[in-house]
């Protein structure tokens, strides 16, 4: 695309704002038949500084059989324009012209067809355009076969493979929630009966980190020597955090388990080029993006145990004890 100088746009943030609010794009791409055109909405996401387009095509727009991952497509993203009358201007002479806003990506789409990914691509797209209204529609709202995924997604930008997100140590919520977003959650913990049940219920993988004190290394080789895009560091060991991040990669510190101290590899730390989020609580606005999300999704929490209010002190020994797998709440 012809952009003059004075008109290009490239702060990251401004061109990511165009894309969500103009969400509806042309995806172009070349076949050995000549040039192809789908007219499809794309969701944008961000991943540890990444950001990823993801969208769907029927299966019957054979488009998507181009989407190997090798091969270059445009998505051209359209916003406001207008024709320029030459009698708007106070000096002359002047000719007309025609104004716009426009973004082009380039990346090269990857058709998945994974069962969980696609529902939850299906059900990210509706409630981006259905969560706002008083009664939103979901796809829940259907009988289960009219819900079967008929689709393929593809996603426009280089991507080998899903965010990676570490959880250190079992972290419930955290796991739901990458997954949610699509993310390949590995679970740590000091038991294996703990990541056994994690991994029911769908966690990627688990590190026994008694069993295997490098976890950070174990958490390398399942990221075939990348490292994770995101891990959500509840002890506060930052060092082993940084160094189970990939390249860039974020930590996310919301624990003190191991103290009030943290000792750091600075060199790593600089080498990793990483960024660490102290997280202790977020905006009124985020909280209630993720309640929607959760509603929407119909996430429900994973409950250990309900003690009964008399027995508080029961149930913070218990908590105490660490055995717990999940929520510990008392019934009032």
């Amino acid at each position: 695309m012809y952009v003059p100088a004075s008109f290009a746009v490239s702060d990251e943030k401004t061109l990511e704002s165009f894309l969500e609010r103009y969400d509806f794009a042309t995806l172009t791409s070349s076949s050995s038949a000549g040039l192809v055109s789908s007219h499809i909405p794309l969701m944008l996401r961000r991943s540890a500084g990444r950001a990823v387009l993801i969208g769907h095509v029927a299966r019957a727009n054979s488009q998507w059989q181009q989407f190997d991952g090798e091969a270059e497509a445009l998505a051209i993203f359209h916003g406001p324009h207008a024709y320029v009358s030459p009698t708007w201007y106070a000096t002359s002479p002047a000719v007309p012209t025609w104004n716009y806003a426009a973004v082009h990506v380039y990346g090269k789409p990857r058709a998945r067809a994974e069962g969980d990914f696609t529902a939850t691509a299906l059900r990210d797209l509706v409630g981006r355009h259905e969560g706002s209204r008083a009664k939103p529609w979901r796809p829940e709202d259907l009988a289960g076969d009219l819900f079967e995924p008929r689709v393929e997604h593809c996603v426009v930008e280089p991507l080998d493979d899903r965010p990676a997100v570490v959880a250190h140590p079992v972290l419930l919520p955290g796991r739901q929630l990458g997954q949610l977003l699509g993310a390949r959650v590995i679970i740590t913990s000091s038991s294996d009966h703990k990541l056994a049940r994690a991994k029911a219920l769908g966690a990627a993988a688990g590190i026994n980190y008694t069993l295997t004190p490098d976890w950070p290394g174990a958490v390398m080789e399942l990221t075939d020597g990348v490292g994770a895009d995101y891990v959500v560091d509840t002890v506060g060991g930052l060092k082993d955090a940084i160094a189970a991040v990939r390249l860039g990669g974020t930590v996310a510190f919301v624990g003190l388990l191991s103290g009030m101290t943290a000792e750091l590899d600075l060199v790593a730390f600089m080498g990793k080029c990483a960024r660490v989020e102290a997280v202790d609580v977020g905006s009124r606005a985020t909280f209630e993006a993720m309640n929607t999300a959760i509603a929407f999704h119909g996430i429900r929490p994973v409950v250990d145990r309900v003690f009964a209010f008399d027995e508080l002190g029961t149930a913070l020994t218990y908590l105490s004890e660490g055995r717990h797998f999940g929520k510990v709440g008392l019934r009032v």
